[in-house]
């Protein structure tokens, strides 16, 4: 999956196991670590440029392979009486302008410690900056020439018959000389629009401090950023970008100032559908209510949440906010693959359930062979709870259908599995709810 910065296509960085996305400013840049595994036993008690990374380097996320030589740091042969150490203690962080000294208690327990792992990353946790070995027994390290920025890092003591659990974890701030206006968290994450793959963020200024830019973080889980980490390179409170890959993204935003990063904003989830089905039809929403799409096919039979897939290959993939539970996803969508048939297309709106928001704004999206157009609007009122034939008209399409007929198989595999809302179709089945209805 790629996430896009303005034009840019962020590449993947491989960090291990895991995976993630760098992009500063407007130029994308990526690296990967393949280092060898090292036995703690052969690391030198000097460490050269060779073995030990250039601190600033790694933090800055350009470093050599060297900034994740401790990934490979594992227990030698070692004798039945051999123990591996305990923690190291009392970790303290401290920086002055771009340098910043580390320092930390050896291991209370286990045999005595050989060197030092040095882990840091963009966030609590991580090590996708820096994961390397000292090769010293020294319980302090210092590094100049380091990017303003908050980075989040840890210690680990090695010796012969393994590596100990990590130390308390520090958030090392990182600022010029000097610096002051320290800027707080973005407030108010939202997202504004979305079509086709492109989509509009937009946040509130924190209430202190006076941000030089933003970060803007995506990941494919609560947290993450392994889909995107990028600096937007101006002090605007919106980004929007297109040509975002389909898929579930987990977005926040950071404030930069002389102070580095701030804490994250509030997380908002984004879920984009790729555009590829010969015909395909989405709708967009930007409140925490329940609306659904409804799509005519040439034949008659109607394609919504209690009919998800057609006789013709035309297929719903989620039915979002079903019965006001929200997912946060804010999105439908219905496509064909290459075979979708010739003919007329209806396609409406319904508002089901306005989940107690008094307006949402809506998109919708049609992919008819080669051309695309968008249709919006505003539902308001409570919703209608409607079945089959519900909902406002928003297009009517013809589609021409390709000379071939054979049926192919259907390009489009559903993020997340379709699950046809339980609570929805119960209601239908019960008769209390109205079979159509007009706005």
């Amino acid at each position: 999956m790629r996430f896009h910065c303005s034009h840019l296509i962020l590449s993947i960085v491989v960090v291990g196991a895991a995976a993630g996305l760098a992009c500063d400013g407007f130029s994308a840049r990526g690296s990967s670590s393949s280092a060898s595994p090292l036995a703690a036993s052969t690391l030198p008690v000097n460490a050269t440029s060779e073995t030990r990374a250039d601190f600033a380097r790694c933090l800055q996320g350009d470093g050599p392979s060297s900034c994740f030589t401790g990934l490979g740091v594992h227990a030698a042969t070692v004798g039945a009486t051999a123990v591996a150490p305990s923690a190291p203690t009392n970790f303290a962080a401290s920086s002055s302008g771009s340098s910043v000294f580390l320092s930390w208690n050896a291991p209370a327990s286990g045999d005595p410690a050989t060197s030092y792992t040095i882990e840091a990353g963009t966030g609590p946790g991580s090590a996708n900056l820096a994961n390397f070995n000292t090769g010293n027994a020294l319980t302090t390290f210092s590094a100049s020439g380091v990017g303003a920025g908050t980075y989040y890092v840890r210690i680990r003591a090695v010796n012969a018959a393994g590596v100990s659990n990590a130390s308390n974890e520090v958030a090392l701030v990182v600022g010029p000389s000097g610096g002051g206006g320290c800027a707080g968290p973005p407030t108010g994450l939202t997202l504004l629009s979305q079509s086709a793959g492109s989509i509009l963020f937009a946040w509130t200024a924190p209430a202190s401090g006076t941000p030089t830019s933003y970060t803007i973080e995506a990941g494919s889980a609560p947290g993450l950023s392994n889909l995107a980490n990028f600096d937007t390179g101006n002090p605007l409170t919106s980004f929007s970008t297109g040509g975002v890959g389909a898929g579930s993204y987990y977005v926040r935003v950071r404030s930069r100032s002389s102070c580095g990063l701030s804490a994250p904003s509030n997380e908002i989830l984004v879920f984009v559908v790729g555009f590829t089905g010969d015909v395909q039809v989405s709708v967009a929403w930007n409140a925490a209510s329940d609306v659904d799409l409804h799509v005519v096919d040439p034949s008659g039979e109607e394609i919504f949440y209690g009919n998800p897939a057609s006789a013709s290959g035309g297929q719903l993939d989620v039915d979002s906010n079903a019965a006001c539970i929200i997912d946060g996803r804010q999105i439908e969508n219905i496509r064909w693959g290459s075979s979708a048939p010739g003919g007329s297309y209806t396609v409406r709106v319904d508002y089901w359930d306005a989940c107690g928001v008094s307006a949402t704004n809506y998109i919708v999206t049609v992919k008819n062979g080669s051309s695309t157009q968008t249709f919006s609007g505003v539902l308001t009122g409570p919703g209608d709870q409607g079945f089959s034939g519900s909902g406002v008209t928003v297009t009517n399409f013809v589609h021409s259908a390709p000379a071939t007929t054979d049926r192919q198989v259907p390009l489009f595999a559903a993020p997340r599995p379709f699950v046809p809302s339980a609570e929805k179709l119960r209601r239908a089945a019960s008769g209390t709810i109205p079979s159509s209805s007009s706005r």
